[in-house]
């Protein structure tokens, strides 16, 4: 598949990048995407490890669970 670019500051910096870097445009693009594709699912994970851990409090909340103690928790890592 061929992958064209109009924009001039695209061109711009991927030249820039592939100056710096010594790696050809295929293999700057392709490590770039990596990286970014990474990064994207480390958000997603990390909202979803939010919406499981808000939905665990409201339901401790909702059966009015007392929250653990400091001393319960350091008892976990001893």
């Amino acid at each position: 598949m061929a992958l064209h670019v109009a924009d001039p500051e695209v061109t711009k910096l991927m030249n820039e990048y592939v100056k710096a870097t010594g790696m050809s445009k295929t293999e700057a693009l392709r490590r770039l995407l990596r990286d970014a594709l990474a990064q994207q699912k480390r958000r997603q994970d990390k909202a979803e490890f939010e919406r499981v851990a808000h939905r665990i409090i409201r339901k401790n909340r909702a059966r009015i669970i007392a929250p653990v103690t400091k001393e319960e928790v350091d008892t976990i890592f001893e």
